[in-house]
């Protein structure tokens, strides 16, 4: 709970103070960063908020079914009232794949997740997909029930994908898709190469890389003093995630 009420917190500050954008982390398996439902935390922020767009960074595609899914983002992008972006990633950390049993997966998982997701947002039924981890029988419209119906508030949803290692495979896929990239904490050289990545991916598939839709991911950590700060992070869980698992991938 007082995680909870510190991140709507700074989402409140951050409207006011004329912030542009905030986003929600969807982790599992992650004590130091609990963060299971960035869904309900879009939705909460919705309503003690007027202006700031909100997201997830990111939707964890393997661990949800596209079908579902899709229909909750469009709910939020009504309940936003078109302020809200679907960061969308495969999962970065093994103890969450462990959990939900997706193994080596994700990569695929994820585009075959949003081929489905994009098909509920963009075209009328009835159609059917069936992958190998996913699939979808949307129905006809029907006058007796009245839908399905459910189509997003923006014309078209952003999407945002998150990528990690220097030369990031899901950076990759968002430069074929065309959708923006987002770059987590990482250092400058592997920030070099995930433009290069996703450039060339866009470039490839007809698209036109901006840098000005590139989101770059950085840690702040505030406390009375420097000193203070530093201890708090070199010696927490920050500390303890960068040493473990950022840096050494």
């Amino acid at each position: 709970k007082e995680v909870i009420d510190w991140d709507l917190q700074l989402t409140r500050w951050a409207d006011e103070y004329g912030l542009d954008e905030a986003f929600f982390a969807e982790h599992y398996t992650l004590g130091g960063g609990p963060s299971p439902a960035p869904v309900a935390m879009i939705a909460a922020a919705s309503q003690m908020t007027k202006r700031i767009r909100r997201g997830a960074a990111a939707h964890l595609l393997p661990y949800h079914s596209p079908v579902a899914l899709a229909h909750r983002m469009m709910w939020l992008d009504h309940m936003t009232d078109g302020r809200y972006t679907a960061g969308v990633a495969p999962g970065a950390y093994p103890s969450d794949a462990r959990l939900f049993g997706t193994g080596k997966k994700n990569p695929q998982m994820m585009a075959e997740a949003l081929d489905i997701i994009e098909a509920i947002w963009t075209r009328q039924g009835p159609f059917k997909i069936e992958g190998e981890f996913f699939s979808v029988d949307m129905p006809a419209y029907d006058d007796d029930i009245h839908g399905p119906h459910l189509k997003p508030h923006q014309p078209r949803i952003p999407v945002l994908m998150t990528g990690m290692q220097a030369k990031s495979p899901t950076l990759a896929e968002a430069g074929r898709r065309g959708y923006p990239p987002l770059s987590q904490g990482v250092h400058e050289s592997a920030l070099v190469q995930h433009w290069e990545t996703y450039a060339a991916a866009a470039e490839a598939a007809g698209h036109t890389p901006d840098r000005a839709d590139w989101r770059i991911c950085r840690d702040v950590f505030v406390a009375e003093t420097d000193d203070q700060a530093r201890d708090l992070v070199l010696n927490g869980a920050m500390g303890n995630l960068w040493g473990k698992y950022n840096i050494p991938t």
